[in-house]
């Protein structure tokens, strides 16, 4: 059996030992909230919260460390199909509540960089540029470090056979790319800002996809197809952090040999896709950066 063939099993296993885990947790949730003054908490919202946290504690507690990595994208995807069909009764709130209470723990044992990046990816989209100033003033070097831990987790999912959560990935890309513009250049000296660090690294696969990109000449097409190919489900979708890795190293290729007037027209071109992409990934993680 092929590596490939192998992985699709272990994650189609992984993503049902999650389904079962989450149904499971949620029963015995729905079981307990219903027994005694709790179920306030559901019909009213009026019971105390020593009761929920320690049904919490009885009921997901003790399966945090055998928890699957699948679980909390399959939660907010189940959320996500709940509001979609405007269910937000019993099952919504214990799904809510199991997820608060598993990115508490998981938020202990996290490193600080990724601490603040979590910190970051919860502020709401006008909170963000205050949020980045709050960690920088914390400690001289922890906004960079938050960058190379945003900039290594990208990598670290674009390098999966297929994207988990695609709203997460675009979200981190967006972000990665604010704190580009907002972190001094030269605090980002030695710093790898780019996986390609030569134009010859860039992979055959996106430079291409540029090429045809840049032979598109209106901008709404040139944005349906970013969205599409981001959005294919299959080992040959564009990676978005991939992507602008490999525009960036293209336009620092082109900065260097300084060419003609042509070039500067095909710079710029490359330019607006760069913007069409981040465009993109607004869309996709339901946010807004703060560049504009």
């Amino acid at each position: 059996m092929c590596r490939g063939s192998m992985r699709r099993r272990d994650e189609e296993r992984m993503m049902e030992e999650s389904a079962t885990l989450i149904d499971t947790m949620t029963r015995e949730m729905l079981q307990e909230l219903f027994v005694g003054s709790a179920v306030n908490y559901v019909t009213e919202g009026e019971a105390l919260q020593d009761e929920v946290s320690g049904m919490l504690e009885r009921v997901v507690g003790p399966r945090i460390d055998e928890m699957p990595a699948a679980v909390l994208p399959m939660i907010d995807a189940y959320l996500e199909a709940l509001n979609g069909h405007g269910d937000n009764g019993e099952t919504a709130r214990i799904l809510q509540l199991i997820k608060g209470f598993v990115l508490e723990r998981l938020e202990d044992t996290l490193p600080e960089p990724m601490r603040c990046l979590q910190e970051i990816m919860d502020a709401n989209r006008d909170d963000r540029l205050q949020k980045y100033q709050e960690i920088a003033e914390r400690e001289e070097s922890m906004l960079l470090d938050v960058y190379k831990a945003c900039a290594g987790l990208i990598q670290t999912l674009e390098d999966e056979d297929e994207i988990a959560d695609l709203r997460f990935l675009s979200k981190l890309c967006l972000i990665k790319c604010e704190m580009d513009s907002i972190i001094p250049p030269d605090d980002l000296k030695g710093v790898v800002r780019n996986r390609f660090t030569e134009i010859e690294g860039v992979l055959e696969y996106d430079s291409g996809f540029l090429k045809e990109l840049l032979h598109v000449q209106d901008s709404m097409k040139r944005i349906s197809l970013i969205k599409m190919s981001i959005e294919k489900v299959d080992e040959n979708s564009i990676r978005p952090g991939r992507f602008l890795d490999c525009i960036a190293a293209v336009q620092k290729e082109m900065l260097e040999t300084q060419g003609d007037s042509d070039d500067q027209a095909v710079y710029h071109r490359i330019q607006d896709v760069a913007h069409e992409t981040r465009k993109v990934l607004e869309e996709l993680s339901g946010d807004l950066p703060l560049m504009p």
